[in-house]
């Protein structure tokens, strides 16, 4: 998620419980790589249709993402990111 998440930031999201919740295009996501089920990834909401959530990297030339993965069930998806804290 470079530039925007730096590697050493700290960052908090909101856990959310219900699969059917109302995501938006450009929201930041905590979720569970669906390929290595014990990566988590964070990630920008780049679409979302009735198939699941396309998710992307901010540094799209080196990030791996929907693009590379196929859509994410809203399933893996653990949370918004609703702070991040930099330590530079």
């Amino acid at each position: 998620m470079l530039p925007y998440i730096a590697p050493n930031d700290l960052v908090i999201y909101k856990p959310i419980k219900s699969n059917r919740f109302n995501w938006k295009k450009g929201s930041i996501v905590v979720a569970n790589h669906p390929l290595q089920s014990e990566t988590k990834m964070i990630k920008r909401i780049y679409n979302v249709n009735s198939l699941g959530v396309d998710i992307r990297g901010d540094n799209e030339p080196f990030s791996n993402d929907s693009r590379q993965f196929g859509l994410v069930n809203n399933e893996n998806i653990l949370g918004i990111v609703k702070c991040i804290i930099s330590f530079d």
